[in-house]
């Protein structure tokens, strides 16, 4: 299994930021035929994704953005391919923010 972690800091508050992650999930379901939950928090949205041999989170608040993904077997030698289109969407969203 491989394992790696996106943090962003961020100004835009939770609900500017809450809209950005719903719009990554929408990514993420259409795109990439992920399977998405999201839990709306106080402080901290939680946004968990799925498919196969891909798990992850991906958590809001105030001022951070965090993505957790683990890989399974076959996904893992994709890990910094996976890594960086990732990166790429999310900091593509966040620019259309600023």
């Amino acid at each position: 299994m491989s394992k790696f972690n996106i943090v962003r800091k961020h100004n835009l508050g939770l609900i500017r930021m809450r809209a950005i992650a719903f719009e990554w999930a929408e990514i993420a379901e259409a795109e990439q035929q992920m399977s998405c939950i999201y839990e709306e928090g106080e402080l901290r949205d939680v946004l968990l994704f799925t498919k196969p041999s891909v798990k992850g989170r991906l958590s809001i608040d105030q001022n951070v953005l965090e993505v957790q993904v683990e890989l399974g077997i076959l996904m893992s030698p994709l890990k910094n391919l996976i890594k960086l289109e990732i990166s790429k969407n999310l900091d593509k969203l966040l620019e259309l923010e600023i």
